[in-house]
């Protein structure tokens, strides 16, 4: 990717605009970028776990914004 990559600016007004007149951009995103399905126990007919991974970051419960 030539350029970085970040959510640090994804509340702007321009990524908003962006995201209105394109559909594009971090606001296009549902935020479950990944996930996966496993079972704990070699024996369970089915998975029983499941993982959400999302391009976020959490620092005082999401409270303070920071750089990056």
């Amino acid at each position: 990717c030539p350029e970085p990559v970040s959510l640090a600016e994804a509340d702007s007004t321009w990524q908003l605009l962006r995201y209105l007149t394109l559909r594009q951009g971090p606001l296009a995103s549902n935020l479950a970028e990944a996930g996966g399905f496993v079972r704990t126990q070699p024996g369970y007919a089915a998975p029983d776990l499941q993982f959400h991974f999302v391009p976020g970051y959490f620092r005082n419960h999401g409270f303070d914004q920071f750089d990056g």
